[in-house]
């Protein structure tokens, strides 16, 4: 899966950030990111389809690189964002309200782990989708690709 990420235009800089997720991941094991769904704008999700997914890759839209990588626990969409309460620990604080909010458009809760960032960052293109393995050319939601199984930095 592929993740885009940038703080670009948010009134809090910190929901786009992949540094502060990184530590916060650090310190309590574990965050919560969230993507939206593709498609039309809506109010509600259904369960992830994807639920196989092991492996995050997050794609800096500033530096135009995937630099980091996670590993996925749980993806949360529909019915299961009720287990957004069970595991509020994983919520950063600056996410909390967002998290509780209704009203606004409705995404999937990614819980990840492990977050380091790549050796060797790469460009999107050298990623390809798991649906036909065309390489990617654009990142605006979420992508499921294949694991191209790039190296973090061990810490």
């Amino acid at each position: 899966m592929l993740i885009p990420a940038s703080s670009v235009g948010m009134t809090n800089p910190s929901f786009g950030s992949l540094w502060v997720h990184a530590k916060f991941a650090e310190t309590h094991g574990k965050v919560f990111w969230s993507v939206f769904p593709p498609g039309k704008r809506r109010t509600t999700v259904d369960a992830f389809p994807h639920n196989k997914i092991k492996i995050a890759y997050f794609y800096d839209v500033l530096s135009r690189r995937v630099r980091f990588k996670a590993r996925a626990h749980e993806i949360l969409g529909g019915s299961q964002k009720g287990k957004l309460r069970k595991y509020s620990k994983y919520i950063p604080k600056f996410r909390r309200a967002y998290a509780k909010s209704r009203g606004h458009r409705e995404e999937y809760w990614i819980l990840v782990s492990d977050v380091s960032e790549l050796v060797n960052p790469v460009r999107l293109g050298r990623l390809s989708r798991s649906r036909d393995g065309r390489p990617l050319r654009q990142a605006r939601l979420y992508a499921i690709i294949e694991d191209p199984k790039l190296p973090g930095i061990e810490s």
